[in-house]
């Protein structure tokens, strides 16, 4: 599995060096030689970085105290090497699709940031594989529990019902019919778990979305958690993935 994951690392660092180059091509055959050759390179990836295993929560509970937190740290590696993956393939296409390069050796993932400057802000990043829809929550260094600030959530639905489902409710809302039975699916896919288990108790204010193939076109504010929309409940941002590049502070002077 190592070997594996090794393997597909190294096939995205040579896709990085070469980007350059392929973002320079105005070539409609480039096109579809990103979504049936490039793109899947990501996906695989974060296949290998996050198996699904249903026992893994009966493992650790049975687990010692030392090996519990060895696994979380191996985990957090993981979910941090698939958060990048993600971030990854999001500018991979964006960049794909306006032929250009979108990001510079100063920029920084968007969650360094709110680390740093302590805001209430948690990412959620999705993923759509063939068999499931992964989701990881990245939640601000202050307030996350001691060594998990990368939390999974998987649901077991196939790419077919996540596209159809999301497809569907962009739908209703465009043909101003009520969504709340497609919000309410989509919430419970892509937030239900992190909502109750995490962002509720944990002071957090805004949700970042890095979201993932048509789950893009959907109005992420109008997810329905079963009372309310959950803009009602938070702020809500849209991330394309870019990593931001870090402003330095004015100097204060007096005038």
């Amino acid at each position: 599995m190592q070997q594996a994951i090794a393997a597909y690392e190294v096939a995205i660092d040579n896709l990085e060096s070469v980007r350059n180059d392929l973002t320079s091509f105005n070539n409609l055959d480039l096109k579809f030689s990103f979504q049936d050759t490039i793109e899947p390179i990501f996906r695989e990836l974060v296949d290998l970085l996050l198996p699904y295993d249903p026992n893994a929560e009966v493992r650790k509970s049975n687990s010692s105290t030392q090996e519990s937190l060895q696994q979380i740290g191996e985990t957090q590696e993981a979910l941090q090497k698939a958060q990048k993956a993600i971030e990854d393939l999001q500018v991979a296409e964006l960049e794909n699709f306006l032929r250009c390069r979108l990001t510079n050796t100063q920029s920084v993932p968007i969650y360094q940031i709110i680390d740093e400057e302590n805001l209430n802000t948690a990412v959620i990043y999705s993923i759509i594989l063939d068999d499931r829809l992964e989701v990881i929550l990245k939640l601000p260094k202050n307030l996350a529990p001691k060594n998990k600030q990368f939390i999974r959530y998987t649901t077991l639905v196939s790419k077919n019902d996540v596209e159809n489902t999301a497809n569907n409710f962009l739908n209703e809302i465009k043909q101003g019919l009520s969504a709340e039975e497609k919000g309410s699916e989509l919430y419970q896919w892509l937030l239900k778990q992190a909502d109750e288990n995490h962002l509720r108790n944990s002071n957090i204010k805004t949700l970042v979305f890095v979201l993932d193939g048509a789950l893009r076109n959907i109005p992420i504010a109008a997810l329905y958690d079963g009372k309310n929309y959950i803009v009602r409940n938070y702020s809500i941002a849209l991330s394309l993935g870019i990593q931001l590049t870090k402003q330095q502070p004015l100097k204060k002077r007096k005038i």
